[in-house]
C-alpha cells in the first residue's frame, strides 16, 4: 500500500465526518482502514481489456 497512512487517515476522516474517534477503538478503525484501502489496491489492479470490457449502461441484479 503505497502512500497510504493508516494513522493519519484515522484522525482526518474523523475530523472530515465530525466523527469523533475514542482512543480505544482507534486502532480496530485503522486496521479496517487498512484492510479497505488493501482492498481497494486488488480492485484497482485488476486487468482491463479495452476490447472486451465496457461500462454497463444500468445495474441488473439477477
Amino acid at each position: 500500500m503505497s502512500g497510504f497512512d493508516s494513522d493519519d487517515a484515522v484522525a482526518q476522516l474523523g475530523m472530515a465526518v465530525g466523527l469523533p474517534i475514542p482512543p480505544e477503538y482507534r486502532e480496530g478503525v485503522r486496521q479496517n482502514l487498512q484492510l479497505i484501502a488493501r482492498m481497494a489496491e486488488l480492485v484497482g489492479e485488476a486487468p482491463l481489456d479495452d476490447a472486451e470490457d465496457e461500462p454497463a449502461t444500468a445495474f441488473v441484479p439477477r
